[in-house]
């Protein structure tokens, strides 16, 4: 009787390990990226610095005293943001930055 209880134990536990295994997803090590850009003033197009939007806006909220997002309404453009930094610019570009006094 013993005998038989260990075998069916061993044939339930092997597929559950199996199963388990298959299952299980690999733990993310890595932090999502943040894509930084090149920030050039609007009057006057001179380059400010490389960094995060995030990180821009909180520079730019120190800097004018003021709310500063992506929200055009009711807001004035202050800095836009470019994927690289040739200059003339040989892109659009890819985020706009507005002061809302």
């Amino acid at each position: 009787m013993k005998r038989l209880s260990i075998g069916i134990f061993g044939l339930m536990l092997v597929p559950a390990i199996l199963v388990s295994s298959v299952l299980r997803t690999p733990p993310s090590t890595a932090a999502p990226a943040q894509t930084q850009y090149y920030w050039y003033s609007v009057p006057g197009d001179r380059y400010h610095d490389h960094t995060t939007l995030n990180t821009e806006m909180d520079l730019m909220w120190l800097y004018y005293g003021t709310i500063v997002d992506t929200n055009p309404s009711g807001g004035t453009m202050v800095e836009k943001g470019y994927p690289n930094n040739n200059y003339p610019h040989t892109t659009f570009p890819s985020v706009y930055l507005y002061a809302h006094f």
